[in-house]
């Protein structure tokens, strides 16, 4: 039995996307669980989340751009909805509230039937471009002295995709 034998169409797709990014020799292969959904990450700067629609119409991408506290949440909140209006400083993803994690998330919904192998790691590309640009506009926003409380970004690696 293949992997992809017995699952829905779009799900097939998303895994053959996924299999076209380049990975390590020894790497797991990338690919949506049973759920249709995975995590993956690039280069130990930004984690995605991809997920399924329920009827496979859509896939839904997001990433978490900044842990927000509570002193910080009216001007990030601000900052994240001038940001929205019309996606052109999003290239079209959207910020959205994680409230059960408190982190402030970029994200794109596209219709799976819109989508093929480029446009697919152009989309993701272009989510990861705009998560590593805006993390530090929020940063400054909690900390304004420069002076951040968080991990940095770890080493980079040869290959940027990561399960």
């Amino acid at each position: 039995m293949t992997p992809n034998q017995g699952l829905p169409d779009a799900q097939v797709a998303v895994n053959e996307w996924l299999a076209s990014i380049p990975r390590l020799p020894g790497d797991a292969p990338l690919r949506l669980g049973e759920e249709g959904a995975c995590r993956l990450d690039y280069d130990h700067q930004v984690s995605l989340w991809l997920g399924l629609s329920p009827d496979g119409s859509s896939l839904h991408v997001e990433a978490t751009v900044a842990e927000v506290a509570e002193a910080d949440a009216l001007v990030s909140y601000q900052k994240a909805l001038e940001a929205n209006r019309l996606g052109m400083k999003t290239r079209g993803a959207f910020f959205a509230w994680d409230g059960e994690n408190r982190q402030l998330v970029l994200s794109f919904v596209m219709p799976v039937a819109a989508l093929d192998a480029h446009a697919f790691r152009l989309a993701l590309g272009n989510l990861i471009e705009m998560v590593i640009e805006w993390r530090p506009i929020f940063r400054h926003l909690a900390c304004p002295d420069g002076v951040s409380s968080g991990s940095e970004a770890g080493p980079a690696m040869p290959s940027p995709f990561r399960v």
